[in-house]
C-alpha cells in the first residue's frame, strides 16, 4: 500500500515490486504494457484521493485493464461521505464544489 501523494516513479516503483511485474514487462512472449500509463492512473488515484479527503468514504476501481497502448479503468465506484448537517441529515453538495 503507499498513501498519497504518490508521483509517476513512485508508482512505477510500486508496480516492479509486484508479483505480477513480469507479466506486465511482457512474460510469455507478450507485448509489455504501458507501465507509464498504470503509474500515472494510480497517480491519478492517489490525488483524487487527497483532493477529496474525509468527502471520500470508498474508491473501487475494478478491472483496470492493462495493454501496451494504455490502461482504462473499465468500472469505477466511488462513494462520498456527505457531510451531515446540524439537524442530522446529509447536506446537499455540489460538484465540484466552487
Amino acid at each position: 500500500m503507499v498513501l498519497p501523494p504518490v508521483t509517476r516513479s513512485c508508482a512505477r516503483a510500486v508496480l516492479a515490486g509486484l508479483r505480477l511485474a513480469a507479466v506486465l514487462a511482457g512474460a510469455r512472449g507478450q507485448r509489455p504494457a504501458d507501465l507509464d500509463a498504470i503509474a500515472d492512473a494510480i497517480a491519478g488515484v492517489a490525488e483524487l484521493a487527497a483532493d477529496l479527503g474525509d468527502l471520500l468514504d470508498a474508491l473501487d476501481i475494478n478491472p483496470l485493464i492493462c495493454g501496451p497502448s494504455g490502461a482504462v479503468a473499465a468500472d469505477v465506484l466511488a462513494v462520498l461521505r456527505l457531510p451531515v448537517t446540524p439537524r442530522g441529515t446529509a447536506a446537499r453538495c455540489a460538484w465540484p464544489a466552487r
